[in-house]
């Protein structure tokens, strides 16, 4: 973890992606899951990694994204009305961040191979 505070924790982690002949590639995510005025956010970024520097800049980019968010929205008391149904709280607002997280590096992933093949 790069970040754990009251309010806030973030991670990285490394995902490798390949199938076939293709070499696989290797991305670094960066993550940092924060309440916003009652509502659980989940940030990413995902970065090619060919060291720690990839890893350090992934978690300066979602740490910097964090604070403008943060710096955006001033703390509202109590829940925000009309939030019912099945991704209501901080459970499910982590498991839809998951998904869009994977979704997206699952783009990158994606972007990546299609540019190999045209290239060659």
């Amino acid at each position: 973890r790069f970040l754990e505070s009251d309010s806030a924790v973030g991670f990285s982690m490394l995902l490798t992606a390949g199938a076939g002949e293709d070499a696989p590639s290797v991305s670094v995510v960066s993550c940092i899951m924060s309440p916003v005025n009652g509502r659980m956010i989940n940030l990413y970024a995902t970065f090619p990694y060919e060291g720690d520097a990839d890893k350090a800049k992934s978690e300066a980019a979602v740490s910097a994204w964090h604070s403008a968010v943060v710096a955006a929205n001033p703390r509202v008391a109590g829940r925000p009305a009309g939030l019912k149904g099945l991704l209501h709280g901080v459970g499910g607002s982590a498991f839809l961040g998951g998904v869009i997280g994977g979704a997206v590096a699952l783009v990158f992933v994606l972007r990546k191979r299609l540019a190999k093949r045209k290239s060659a």
